[in-house]
């Protein structure tokens, strides 16, 4: 697979500005860490997203960090039934608020690979979530974490979707 956000290593950095400061949060996909970028230049570890890898991240206007995270103990778009596939909410400081994994049954996986997160101002949460090479759905969440709907629309290829985010 080919990464399109990654640098010449194929190391996936996905940066969101975030915060009334200037400070920006990338995701460190090899390191598994997310980490603060000052406007001065200085680079800090905020929290490590280890086992989990990092995919995505975005900044909520109430200054909170939501996550996609996913393991590697399955194939990429057959996660078996250990599999991680999530999205953390985590305050600037590292803490864990909570985590959309599964729905309200407990069971039922939201996420094949959530890629990328989103808040709209209702504030729903969109997620970016790729069920295949090629093709993607767009799941929205309340806020509290409740499944609203999936669209999956006619062919959702990936590429759209990365646009719709």
């Amino acid at each position: 697979m080919v990464c399109e956000d990654c640098d010449e290593d194929n190391d996936q950095k996905t940066i969101s500005k975030a915060g009334n400061n200037g400070d920006a949060y990338p995701t460190d996909h090899n390191n598994r860490t997310i980490v603060r970028l000052s406007p001065s230049g200085l680079v800090s570890t905020v929290f490590s997203t280890a086992p989990l890898v990092s995919l995505g991240i975005y900044q909520s206007p109430e200054g909170v960090l939501l996550v996609t995270l996913k393991d590697n103990e399955s194939e990429l778009y057959k996660p078996v039934s250990h599999s991680r596939r999530l999205i953390r909410h985590v305050t600037l400081t590292g803490d864990v608020i909570r985590e959309n994994e599964h729905q309200g049954d407990g069971q039922t996986r939201l996420f094949t690979v959530p890629q990328s997160v989103k808040q709209n101002t209702n504030p729903d949460i969109c997620v970016g979530n790729w069920t295949s090479e090629s093709t993607g759905e767009l799941v929205i969440l309340s806020f509290t974490g409740s499944l609203k709907f999936v669209y999956r629309g006619q062919k959702l290829e990936k590429k759209i979707l990365i646009q719709l985010m």
